[in-house]
């Protein structure tokens, strides 16, 4: 059905919210085939029944900013790196270490404040790890002396370490960061209950050197890098899950069906399905096979979705800006709308209803009205964008698992932020830069 912006004026609402569930039958025929059909959709939505916020066994009155952040990486996770790099430096060969005569074994406080120089190095740009040490007043930062010599932090550095390598099978690619990945991923989805919306995107690690599962993502800021998949509340920017790209060697529970993308969907999920949330994910993942697979598990879905993926019913109108066209089953819509650029969306929590975008067209003077599952995809995918920018190094570290534990190591910051900043305690007020600085 094709339909313009005043067609659907008097449609600006979603529907009201069911709680019941379509079975296959209600979207396929005998042969299994899905029907396609034009005409008015209503969205069979489940109800939300989660309890969003910060968990009740976390107390929120009295608590610090430190206090949030000892909450993902407590003292043992940070006894666990001090013993590990204590140990790679003993099992170095004696003529690799006799260089580092004067090296003494790392302590749990000097760990701590090794992380902390770590991420200032974020905050203050420069472009080798040893001009944070320089003594050029044009350069100089003294806080990082103050703390460290420069050879000692280049030495912890060197023998960081977050697995034993005597323990080593070759068989995980993750293998010398899979403790800290555990420990994160766990406290994560321990600590906080997601608000309704969801998403789900890929992030990027900065990395520059050589390495067999290294990612070129054009749309991101740093074109080079590790892969990440994370799933973000959509409101609050939370990261609940995430899971580290290393080519076919990736851990995650294969899904019959729906191709790598709608697995590694399902393996994020798990924990949240059947619960009433719905999930924002672009072109990668969507497809009309996993987003019937989320109704069934009372999981609503929407996303942009490729042209060529199977199922899709055929949308040829040649529309003018503005115009849509749309089809859809008992649960899915498939809805082509033409901006600059041809988008097609698919849903099964939206009708196709146009709403004002609160703009002004200048040409004409009228109300810019957009498709309501437009509107609602741009808003909710931003997440993941809104983590890419926080998470910036401007420093490539030697060893891939160090950026990655870095990397990980801001989340564990930007999650208790935005854990204070949605508690009832601080209610919602602004934070600035210095809680960054407390931690």
């Amino acid at each position: 059905m094709k339909n313009s912006q005043s067609d659907l004026s008097s449609e600006d609402e979603l529907l009201t919210t069911s709680s019941s569930i379509s079975t296959d039958s209600d979207h396929e025929d005998s042969s299994g085939e899905r029907r396609w059909q034009c005409g008015i959709f209503s969205p069979t939505i489940s109800q939300f029944d989660g309890k969003p916020g910060v968990c009740d066994a976390i107390p929120l009155v009295g608590r610090t900013p430190l206090d949030y952040f000892h909450l993902f990486f407590d003292e043992t996770i940070i006894h666990h790196i001090v013993d590990e790099t204590n140990r790679c430096y003993s099992q170095n060969p004696v003529g690799e270490r006799q260089h580092m005569a004067d090296w003494k074994d790392v302590s749990l406080g000097e760990m701590y404040t090794f992380f902390a120089i770590t991420m200032l190095t974020g905050l203050i740009d420069k472009n080798r790890i040893q001009d944070y040490w320089s003594t050029d007043p044009l350069l100089s930062t003294p806080i990082f002396g103050q703390y460290f010599t420069r050879n000692r932090y280049q030495d912890i550095l060197r023998y960081m370490h977050f697995a034993n390598n005597e323990d080593f099978s070759g068989h995980d690619r993750l293998e010398q960061i899979r403790p800290i990945i555990n420990n994160f991923k766990r406290k994560f989805s321990n600590c906080v209950n997601p608000t309704r919306n969801l998403c789900i995107d890929e992030s990027l690690i900065l990395w520059k050197g050589r390495l067999e599962f290294k990612q070129y993502i054009p749309s991101k800021r740093r074109l080079f890098g590790i892969k990440l998949f994370e799933l973000v509340d959509a409101q609050t920017k939370f990261i609940f899950d995430f899971i580290v790209y290393t080519g076919l060697s990736t851990k995650f529970q294969n899904t019959p069906g729906l191709g790598v993308g709608g697995s590694i969907v399902m393996e994020l999920m798990q924990r949240y399905l059947n619960k009433g949330h719905n999930l924002y994910v672009d072109n990668w993942y969507a497809s009309p096979a996993l987003f019937e697979l989320l109704h069934r598990n009372k999981t609503g879905a929407c996303g942009t979705v490729r042209k060529n993926r199977k199922g899709l019913p055929s949308l040829t109108a040649k529309l003018n800006t503005g115009e849509s066209q749309y089809s859809h089953t008992n649960i899915l819509l498939a809805l082509k709308w033409q901006d600059k650029r041809e988008v097609l969306i698919l849903s099964t929590i939206h009708s196709p209803v146009y709403v004002n975008t609160g703009k002004i067209d200048r040409r004409t003077g009228e109300d810019i009205r957009k498709p309501l599952c437009i509107l609602d995809y741009t808003k909710s995918m931003g997440g993941v964008d809104s983590v890419d920018m926080q998470i910036s190094f401007s420093e490539c570290v030697r060893k891939y698992y160090n950026n990655i534990s870095f990397d990980e190591s801001i989340f564990s910051i930007l999650n208790p932020f935005i854990m204070i900043r949605n508690s009832l305690l601080y209610h919602y007020q602004s934070l600035t830069n210095s809680y960054f600085h407390q931690i």
